[in-house]
């Protein structure tokens, strides 16, 4: 477009009405420190324009939310954009745009994440490319049974961009803090947005042959930004799109390329230029963009640009150009009357103030026939709106006998079948109680309804509540079988919701109930792998009120690793393993002040065993954890173990059986004739009547054995599992090794703890192991097992 309008046009100008703002100034370049502190969600966040976003709007000191289903890429983008520009509030949240769940998961996310509870901008980026030529090319629909074409590009670009915009146009109104938007707000660094980016694409504005299902998509969005400036400002809503000619992203397929060969593209950091534009200035409402390669222009004498060849002083280099810029100025007046009619209806149901100024009133000299008739249409149309608003009020429920009476007359009645003419009701005898109780009313259940990690350190950076992460309920479990039985078979209402025990409830404990509870202990052993690591991890989070770094030796660390091992990523196997803490003593030595029990009371610790046949060292060192007299007070075994064998089960119990036998020939006042019952090799050779008489003699030597013993197995997998392991490691796999070592570790007196109901519907972070949510309850499952355990017997 040019910048000069014909005389003839603004006859029916209906930008102000829709509060539009005035043309895009090119020249002009907003300030990139106004999106500072802003809270933007990115679909397709992983590579191309997400990936520029990214990059540019962290630099400026945005919170960004990249989303986008490529979780490696994703992953790895953000990490490395954190360590470029030091913004510690970049995230990567898993999302598949054509799954509507999973979008709704990402807004839900992205508020937790937000430290003032709001989003400001949402960009609808996500798209792919049309491959082959298959939907110009029908095949095979002389079959019986025709194939359907493939509309993932209609899914994507279409569906997922309706998915999005739908949630933004909820999410951002509700934006805490922020004002309606409007052509004459003034930028700053703290101004709260109402701002949605659609990205269409130049084959949303022309054919573009070959592409008949990515030029359908393009041209919906073009058509979705189109009708939704002109409304979304009754929700103060600003709405921009832009449409970007062929750029050199990783969306343009081989043919393209060859098809551009040795013509110009457009780049990457022109779109995210123009986008920049858009997010930055909050006055830019309704506004498209289109953005190709870099061309020398310059305005001729009718407004038209010109392409000027070779040097000149007089032309200047664009990328970037305004689409849509007058289509709104020279509109038909029942367009203009429609949106003063919607105005009334805004203002009848006061729902809020009115934005737009209403038209003009009609004088009694200027009336004609025509205009009468418009009028009386209008009037009509407005009257049925009305009606209907006024008809679909909802009405207040007073009683608890809902009745459904069917308006009908006598006639109309009598025509009916019986079902339809019954009146309904709701029989309250049917179903006593609700599904699940609200927890009891007493003191030791409190901690289970307040947010335990409000005074956590990072709280609010991390975003994480105790309450996200379990939902209390009534009975709590009476005694331990019935607990460890609860724990293992709970679950979810819905993906990453808070988990709930079966058929009785576990506590959630405040930190001073946790010091307690290891206190009871002379020390709390942890055998197994990384997922056993974790769960210590978990537990020096809870011991040391920090969700930023309580699980890591943050005391020596360098501001690469402080970045890199941060909140969720302390569990980070590849970047983070090393930095682990493996014990308490660590803790009391290293940084003593963050440890919030009394110091020298708790002894938590974790030997990495992974493989079998165990090493020599390995196995000496848990002889040095294990005294040969009796302690002043009990310890506890927790092992877990599987993966690292690709599920083995002989291999597991095999391993299991080698740490119960060093352990009772190291330390025999742990096992009795009546906790004794280990089935390790030694022990088959000598027979059942001389193991019953050895741990008689050990029960003789050093009284009754008290031996708590449990066993975590494998949490579920995730989608994001490498599929040379789905076999084999797979949830089929996982389930099934749960079950048989329950089986197994029981006849040897070890009790058994499953993690796959906890976290099947739970966030993963390769697939292997769940985030620091799912973590944490691991640890607070541990912790209602040591909690149970009758330490007042040993």
């Amino acid at each position: 477009s040019g910048t000069k309008m014909p005389q003839e046009a603004a006859k029916h100008p209906l930008g102000e009405l829709m509060r539009q703002s005035p043309p895009f100034d090119i020249n002009h370049v907003p300030d990139d420190s106004w999106v500072k502190d802003k809270v933007i969600v990115i679909t397709g966040g992983a590579s191309g324009f997400g990936a520029g976003f990214v990059r540019r709007w962290a630099a400026a000191g945005a919170m960004v939310i990249a989303a986008d289903i490529n979780v490696k890429n994703g992953d790895q983008l953000v990490r490395e954009i954190r360590k470029d520009t030091g913004n510690p509030n970049l995230y990567f949240l898993h999302c598949d745009v054509t799954d509507w769940q999973s979008q709704v998961n990402l807004f839900r996310e992205a508020v937790k994440l937000s430290p003032h509870g709001g989003i400001d901008t949402v960009v609808a980026n996500a798209g792919i490319s049309e491959g082959k030529r298959a939907f110009e090319e029908p095949r095979d629909l002389d079959q019986a049974n025709p194939p359907p074409p493939d509309l993932a590009v209609l899914d994507v670009n279409l569906t997922g961009v309706a998915y999005t915009t739908y949630l933004a146009l909820w999410y951002l109104p509700r934006n805490p803090g922020s004002s309606p938007a409007s052509p004459k707000c003034v930028p700053s660094e703290t101004h709260r947005d109402r701002h949605l980016i659609l990205i269409s694409s130049y084959a949303g504005l022309m054919p573009i042959p070959g592409a008949p299902l990515y030029g359908a998509s393009k041209h919906a969005v073009v058509g979705l930004y189109r009708t939704l400036r002109s409304m979304s400002f009754m929700h103060g809503v600003r709405v921009n799109m832009l449409c970007p000619y062929y750029i050199d992203t990783p969306l343009l397929n081989g043919p393209v390329r060859a098809f551009l060969a040795g013509g110009a593209m457009g780049k990457v950091e022109d779109v995210v230029d123009a986008a920049t534009r858009f997010a930055a200035d909050p006055r830019v409402l309704g506004r498209a963009v289109s953005v190709g390669p870099k061309l020398n222009v310059k305005l001729d004498a009718d407004g038209e640009w010109q392409l000027v060849e070779g040097e000149s002083k007089e032309a200047e280099q664009r990328a970037i150009w305004e689409i849509y810029l007058h289509d709104l100025e020279d509109a038909e007046v029942s367009q203009r009357r429609f949106v003063s009619i919607l105005n009334r209806m805004t203002e009848i149901r006061a729902t809020h103030p009115p934005h737009w100024k209403l038209a003009p009133r009609m004088s009694s000299s200027t009336l004609t026939p025509r205009k009468i008739g418009l009028f009386v249409l209008s009037g009509a149309f407005l009257y049925s709106i009305v009606a209907f608003l006024l008809a679909s009020r909802p009405h207040k429920v007073t009683s608890r006998n809902i009745s459904c009476p069917i308006r009908a007359d006598a006639r109309q009645q009598a025509q009916r079948p019986s079902y339809l003419t019954q009146q309904l009701s709701y029989n309250s005898t049917l179903i006593a109680h609700a599904a699940f109780q609200p927890p009891e009313a007493l003191p030791h259940r409190y901690p289970d309804m307040v947010d335990t990690f409000a005074s956590y350190k990072y709280r609010n950076t991390c975003n994480i509540s105790s309450l996200d992460l379990h939902a209390p309920f009534a009975p709590l479990c009476s005694d331990r079988p019935s607990m460890i039985t609860a724990m293992s078979s709970g679950g979810r209402i819905g993906h990453d919701a808070p988990y709930m025990p079966r058929g009785c409830d576990m506590r959630w404990f405040s930190t001073e109930e946790i010091c307690e509870i290891l206190s009871r202990f002379e020390k709390v052993i942890i055998l197994g792998d990384s997922m056993m690591r974790h769960v210590v991890g978990s537990i020096n989070v809870l011991i040391r009120k920090d969700l930023g770094y309580g699980a890591v030796t943050d005391w020596n660390f360098s501001p690469e690793e402080r970045q890199d091992c941060f909140c969720n990523y302390q569990f980070n196997v590849k970047a983070c393993s090393v930095q682990g803490i493996f014990k308490t003593a660590d803790v009391v030595k290293n940084d003593p002040e963050s440890l919030a029990c009394p110091a020298n009371t708790i002894d938590v610790i974790i030997e990495m065993m992974i493989r079998f046949p165990i090493p020599s060292d390995e196995l000496d060192r848990l002889r040095a954890l294990l005294p040969t007299k009796k302690p002043d007070r009990p310890y506890a075994f927790i092992f877990g173990h599987g993966l690292w064998n690709d599920l083995d089960l002989q291999a597991t119990l095999d391993w299991l059986d080698n740490l119960l036998e060093v352990s009772e020939q190291q330390a025999p006042w742990l096992a009795s004739s009546s906790s004794s019952k280990p089935m390790t090799s030694s022990s088959r050779a000598k027979g059942a009547d001389a193991r019953a008489a050895a741990a008689a003699k050990r029960e003789r030597k050093h009284g009754p054995g008290f031996w708590p013993r449990a066993f975590l197995t494998p949490n579920a997998a995730g989608i994001e599992k490498p599929d040379e392991w789905i076999v084999s490691q797979g949830n089929k796999a996982l389930m099934v090794f749960e079950e048989a070592v329950g089986a197994e570790v029981k006849r040897r007196g070890v009790e058994h703890l499953g993690t796959w109901n906890m976290s099947i519907q739970s966030n993963k972070f390769d697939g292997v192991h769940v985030d620091l949510k799912g973590n944490l309850i691991k640890a607070m499952m541990v912790m209602n097992w040591l909690n149970m355990i009758e330490v007042e017997k040993f």
